[in-house]
């Protein structure tokens, strides 16, 4: 995840569907988020020590910077705005 608030739903829900429902001690969770976090999203939480809660921690950090709905559909709208028209079949396709 590198901060694109139009993916941090879909990033949020795999770190609960994988890290979280998995039987990992509190440390190997933080390590799994982190290497995963990389970019914009990975500074705001580098500064963390690393304790057994530091994985908790991160995800409140994250969540409060990228789970504004109202932020996420700026983004999806900027992201929808940017798109160039398709004019032909195999312009279509490379969408696809």
């Amino acid at each position: 995840f590198y901060g694109n608030r139009a993916e941090w739903k879909v990033f949020r829900d795999l770190c609960k569907a994988i890290i979280e429902q998995d039987r990992y001690p509190p440390i190997q969770r933080w390590i799994k988020l982190v290497n995963h976090v990389k970019g914009e999203a990975a500074q705001h939480i580098q500064g963390l020590q690393i304790t057994d809660d530091s994985y908790n921690e991160a995800m409140k950090i994250l969540e409060s910077f990228y789970g504004n709905e109202d932020e996420i559909e700026l983004e999806l709208l900027r992201q929808w705005n940017a798109l160039k028209p398709a004019h032909s079949i195999e312009q279509v396709r490379q969408l696809l």
